[in-house]
């Protein structure tokens, strides 16, 4: 990040908690400026009047469900990024979420020495990009096709690395807000892409500052989605065969035909 000083939101509803943080913020950054809410309407209107770089909150806020609001700030403040605290097991909350941007997920009650180590190693002043940020999994009940979406609402410039465990490796690359390439195994463009969107699990990592690469896409994001949807419907329809299709009756004698092997997997779209 830059050299400017970081501004960093704590929303939590417990006032004792959130003091516990915010003190805690200032001493790992000292020229933070680290603003508190303790509802939902408090945090949107800190979120419309401030460029903040790192939100604290609690997962389970009784007004918001944590990641959905970080997605939310996301569509206006891209690049935000999040420390998630949760009164639930971590292991078991992070299998069921992980919205993009997600630094880290904090037991509560939290140590406030591991939030001061995170948020310094965040957050502290570097010369350096940041390469790469890592996502556990694709984000609760959110495709690629999300993903890429939310990305190129906020007028992002990236990659984004898609794995699939059974597919393979496949990447999106994203200038400015527009799909300008994508790859996955010896397809390119809107293949590609086309492909990747039929995926629904896997793990994906933001890339910032990507090399240049050749733009093999042309047209308009929007267009691409629909087209990638609109794909991906035609590919599950076509893996069903037809409910009134006639079954060959075998003659006096002879065993029944077997019956076609079940269609396997994700359909590549060509």
């Amino acid at each position: 990040m830059s050299n400017s000083s970081p501004s960093i939101l704590v929303l939590e509803d417990t006032e004792s908690l959130s003091s516990k943080v915010a003190e805690t913020l200032r001493s790992a950054i000292p020229d933070a400026k680290v603003f508190a809410a303790a509802s939902l309407a408090q945090a949107r209107d800190l979120v419309a009047a401030h460029a903040f770089n790192l939100i604290v909150l609690d997962a389970n806020h009784p007004e918001a469900d944590g990641p959905d609001f970080l997605i939310e700030v996301q569509r206006t403040r891209p690049g935000i990024r999040a420390i998630f605290m949760t009164g639930s097991p971590v292991a078991s909350y992070e299998s069921q979420t992980g919205a993009p941007g997600t630094i880290t997920f904090l037991r509560k009650p939290a140590r406030m020495s591991k939030l001061r180590k995170v948020v310094s190693d965040n957050l502290q002043p570097t010369t350096e990009p940041r390469a790469e940020m890592s996502i556990r999994g694709f984000p609760s009940q959110l495709t690629p096709l999300d993903i890429v979406q939310l990305k190129c609402l906020s007028g992002a410039t990236l990659a984004l690395d898609f794995a699939q465990p059974e597919t393979g490796t496949g990447r999106v690359c994203i200038r400015s807000g527009q799909i300008v390439h994508a790859e996955a195994g010896s397809l390119q463009g809107e293949a590609a892409f086309y492909a990747i969107a039929s995926w629904r699990q896997g793990n994906v990592t933001e890339v910032m500052n990507p090399p240049a690469v050749a733009q093999t896409i042309q047209i308009p994001w929007m267009t691409l989605l629909v087209n990638a949807a609109q794909h991906r419907e035609a590919a599950m329809n076509s893996a069903t065969p037809p409910a009134t299709a006639p079954k060959p009756v075998p003659a006096a004698g002879q065993a029944p035909a077997p019956s076609p092997p079940a269609a396997a997997g994700i359909i590549k779209v060509l």
